[in-house]
């Protein structure tokens, strides 16, 4: 496999856009995206990878697993209690090596996704360690594996198949699991989470003496599922240590922190001067009256950046809306915070929420 290179934060997917890689993207990019025909007809969940400019069907067995060499599309299509129409959210999530090609045709995708469907979609942003529980919620169980289109990953005969291993823990929700490939040597082992050495043929499961009784039922269950997917080739046997079954190597175990909540911000994106400029309205109490409609307006609370975007804002504002946002966030201490996007009259309760008022 290839070596993965780490982007550069400061080249983000969405400033990409006007570049030679926006080109490339529509150059590749049929009129209409083939995917995305007889989505959203009922409540259904789909994912979706991108490869070298285009958008793949990604397995459905192969849910809740994501390449960190890779970028993904995600659309959950579902119905509110009391409702009959369809409601949907449809998220890019960018990899910690994903290549600037993937990421940015991921986002432009999104995009052409929410307007195949009249724009009833909520558009998110979701960066590798950053998620929104709401993204996590989709899946079973949330795993993270090294490789990807564009490093050279590809699937083995379980004689050649190079061991790995995967730590399973509680997530950041209780009783949310997530599981990580990490570094396959002794030194990425705890005594307080469970851990998965994946050979092939055979999967080793160890429970730590002070992991929990969730992550070890969780453990066992993914093991069961993933020697399943092998069609019964694969062994599972529950093992009292692994110390002696790995080689040794330093620690690269890291769990991601949180952001931690600052004061709530509400920020004004208007081209109503002559030219772009992103201004502070409020850091205390946001209102619902600060949002008029020929605006684009940005709330920031340090955990999530939300963008609402008023009916009579401007092409140029809602072409920059995503662009400038993301060059905001990249001059504060959280960065990588989810982005989601909600156009004015399709505000869900949750945006409501935000308000004193």
């Amino acid at each position: 496999m290839l070596k993965q290179k780490n982007y550069d934060w400061k080249d983000t997917n969405m400033a990409l856009f006007g570049s030679d890689v926006e080109k490339n993207i529509k150059k590749h990019s049929a009129e209409t995206e083939t995917q995305w025909h007889g989505t959203g007809k009922s409540v259904e969940l789909r994912v979706w990878r991108i490869n070298h400019f285009k958008v793949e069907k990604w397995p459905m067995h192969e849910y809740g697993k994501f390449y960190t060499g890779d970028s993904y599309i995600v659309l959950n299509v579902f119905k509110v209690e009391g409702h009959d129409d369809l409601k949907m959210d449809v998220h890019f999530w960018i990899g910690k090596y994903s290549t600037q090609d993937e990421y940015a045709t991921a986002a432009y995708k999104t995009v052409e996704l929410d307007n195949f469907h009249n724009d009833v979609p909520v558009q998110h942003r979701e960066v590798q360690g950053y998620e929104t529980e709401k993204f996590k919620s989709y899946f079973k169980f949330f795993t993270y594996l090294d490789g990807g289109c564009d490093t050279g990953f590809h699937h083995v005969g379980l004689d050649a198949y190079k061991p790995r291993l995967l730590w399973v823990t509680t997530g950041k929700t209780k009783n949310k699991t997530e599981v990580h490939e990490v570094s396959c040597v002794r030194g990425s082992l705890n005594d307080c989470d469970c851990f998965i050495l994946d050979k092939g043929a055979e999967i080793l499961l160890y429970h730590g003496p002070k992991s929990n009784l969730h992550e070890k039922n969780q453990s066992n269950q993914y093991s069961h599922e993933l020697a399943d997917t092998r069609q019964g080739k694969s062994k599972v046997a529950v093992v009292d240590e692994l110390h002696s079954l790995v080689p040794e190597g330093d620690n690269e175990l890291q769990k991601i922190a949180a952001y931690t909540k600052t004061d709530d911000k509400i920020l004004k994106l208007s081209d109503a001067t002559g030219k772009m400029e992103l201004t502070v309205v409020d850091t205390v109490d946001l209102t619902k009256s600060m949002l008029t409609s020929d605006d684009i307006f940005y709330i920031d609370n340090g955990a999530e950046l939300f963008i609402w975007c008023g009916n009579g804002a401007s092409v140029d504002e809602r072409r920059e809306s995503m662009i400038t946002a993301t060059r905001y966030l990249n001059t504060t201490n959280h960065p990588f915070a989810p982005v989601s996007v909600f156009k004015q009259g399709k505000e869900t309760p949750e945006f409501w929420a935000l308000f004193t008022d």
